[in-house]
């Protein structure tokens, strides 16, 4: 079952403790339906609409696979929100060696932000096999 959470960590902690979570960020494709399937959605992620909510959920350590999406919308003060936040972010993560290791996919149709993202998820991968090799 695909649930979409409004990430608030006092009542999402219990979740997030005791789950491997794999994470779908997609402003608009919710994972079971056919247009996120076609995507390489299998229909039981954890769906998040905003950097912020992936990143909260990241920070716990307990996301085993991501998938995102580079346009995220618009937030409330006019500003484009972007897969490329959460790349980043997991890219800092992996280099601080706070998070394990996680499968990742880009199903943004953006090309720019296809490549950015690649490249810091790639990053990513070298910094946790330096830390492997540790």
């Amino acid at each position: 079952m695909v649930t979409y959470y409004k990430v608030k960590m006092r009542t999402f902690s219990k979740f997030v403790e005791s789950q491997e979570i794999r994470l779908w960020v997609d402003d608009l494709r919710d994972p079971k339906e056919s247009d996120a399937k076609r995507k390489g959605a299998s229909g039981d992620e954890v769906w998040v609409k905003t950097p912020e909510e992936a990143n909260r959920i990241l920070a716990t350590g307990n996301v085993v696979s991501i998938s995102l999406d580079g346009d995220l919308g618009i937030d409330e003060n006019g500003e484009d929100l972007s897969g490329t936040e959460v790349s980043k972010f997991i890219q800092g993560l992996a280099f601080n060696n706070q998070i394990p290791r996680l499968q990742w996919a880009i199903h943004t149709d953006n090309g720019g932000k296809f490549k950015s993202m690649t490249m810091d998820l790639t990053r990513a991968d070298d910094f946790w096999d330096r830390h492997e090799q540790e």
